[in-house]
């Protein structure tokens, strides 16, 4: 939360759509199209949620947001979709409104732009709408482009500056996750041997009884726009910088019908060049087949984290191939391991008095309404676009915790995007994970300390007995 703040008297009324003298209203955007891929793992992992429970978790967060944030008279309002888009026809116990996409496919950017701009159709129009992960880069584009303040999935920042200030997200830059993975590779492992692979890349060097010096990798998805290439090629340029020339491109396609395809040759590609480590730039579903298929080919090199995209989810990595993914270490965004009472999302839900317990993905939820509510606290009683972006980036650093990363809107280079720390992680597929009491858990180094790049430093701290369940 933002430093408190007093006020007495009027507001400024209506300074910007969607605001009044006593509302900000608001669209909540469930696309309503997760692939059955997705759909698959959210029932096996409990990573799943039914109308009733989003419902609850939207009243839940809006009443806190209206009671514990300094609105200067106003107050957050939920506004529904029109016709068959309306999200409080959805739920059978409890009705709120939002809007229910049209199950867009990933790749149909027609689609995704349609119900954009159905929003921007709306009466009232919303003073911003929460595209939250689900969202994609076409669904941001056509609301920036209309001059829609939009809270989601924001990616890169080549892709939010150019559309600043109107696309925010509290998760990290794929820039920055680059930048910071390339130092944690060249203050750890360029130019040294492996250490944590599978006996068949250790002992595959010209002299086998000797590890071979790393070779390293990098796995990542091109999407449409892509946003990830550039960040890879200035990945690849710092470890050229600091003594590997080599490292290995191996991109695909950001589609999942075309993964099971693409991980099979990506792993064929792995084991032909006799890469030992593998930088993961990459989502957890695509890795799931790719750890597979390394076991198929009888290739266990290192795998290194990014981090982003839930890959460093205990829930998630029990669905790798364990075989593979207990010689997996790397960076952190997020820490999902506590106990669930100890997270911000779980708290917000108990102290709003909405019934039951909230969904575990709300953990991806409620960081866009404390951004709302940051937001429009510090834009002060008369909020425009403008004063937003100048009152999120006068906010001082937020979290730094083990449980809460470290926020701060501004920084040149990652502006719009608010994470600017990580962890260091290695994975045991043999001890017990807080997060559902099941073998497989990231373990943390140093008590889950976080680290900006320049913090991060040349010792191994992974793996201190070994790679662990050999």
């Amino acid at each position: 939360m933002p430093p408190c703040v007093r006020f007495s008297g009027t507001n400024g009324g209506g300074t910007m759509p969607g605001v009044t003298s006593k509302d900000i209203d608001y669209v909540w955007y469930e696309s309503g199209s997760l692939p059955p891929a997705l759909q698959a793992i959210g029932a096996s992992t409990g990573l799943s949620y039914t109308p009733d429970q989003l419902c609850y978790a939207m009243t839940a967060y809006t009443k806190d947001l209206n009671k514990y944030w300094q609105l200067y008279g106003r107050k957050f309002v939920a506004e529904d979709g029109p016709g068959s888009h309306s999200g409080k026809a959805k739920g059978s116990k409890c009705h709120t409104n939002y809007f229910q996409g049209s199950g867009c496919g990933a790749t149909d950017a027609a689609c995704w732009r349609a119900d954009a701009d159905a929003i921007l159709a709306m009466k009232p129009r919303p003073a911003f709408v929460i595209g939250s992960t689900e969202a994609v880069t076409p669904f941001l584009d056509e609301l920036s482009k209309h001059g829609e303040l939009v809270l989601g999935q924001g990616g890169a920042d080549a892709f939010t500056e150019p559309r600043a200030p109107y696309i925010w997200d509290w998760q990290m830059s794929s820039e920055q996750v680059a930048r910071i993975g390339a130092t944690y590779f060249c203050k750890k492992l360029v130019g040294r041997p492996v250490s944590f692979a599978g006996s068949a890349v250790m002992h595959s060097g010209t002299n086998p009884l000797k590890p071979p010096t790393r070779k390293i990798g990098v796995v990542y998805d091109v999407g449409v726009p892509d946003t990830t290439t550039a960040a890879v090629k200035a990945f690849r340029q710092t470890l050229a910088a600091c003594g590997d020339k080599n490292v290995v491109a191996l991109p695909y396609a950001a589609d999942l019908n075309q993964v099971p395809t693409e991980m099979a040759t990506i792993a064929s590609k792995i084991k032909i060049e006799r890469l030992t480590t593998v930088y993961a730039y990459m989502d957890f579903i695509s890795a799931i087949p790719l750890s597979s298929y390394l076991e198929s080919e009888g290739w266990q090199p290192e795998i290194v984290i990014s981090g982003a995209a839930a890959i460093d989810d205990d829930r998630l990595a029990q669905l790798m191939n364990q075989d593979v993914w207990r010689h997996t270490f790397g960076l952190s965004l997020t820490d999902f391991s506590a106990p669930e009472h100890d997270y911000d999302f779980y708290k917000a839900y108990q102290v709003s008095g909405e019934p039951g317990t909230v969904m575990k993905l709300a953990n991806n939820m409620w960081p866009y309404f404390w951004m709302a509510g940051d937001m429009f606290q510090t834009a002060g009683p008369s909020p425009t676009i403008s004063s937003i972006e100048s009152g999120m980036f006068s906010l001082p650093p937020m979290g730094g915790t083990p449980l809460n990363a470290t926020m701060k809107y501004g920084t040149p280079g990652n502006r719009f995007l608010g994470q600017q720390d990580v962890r260091e992680v290695w994975y045991c597929p043999t001890k017990v994970s807080p997060e559902d009491n099941k073998k497989g858990v990231y373990v943390p180094v140093l008590g889950g300390r976080r680290f900006e790049a320049n913090a991060i430093d040349g010792k191994t701290r992974v793996f201190p007995q070994g790679v662990c369940g050999v």
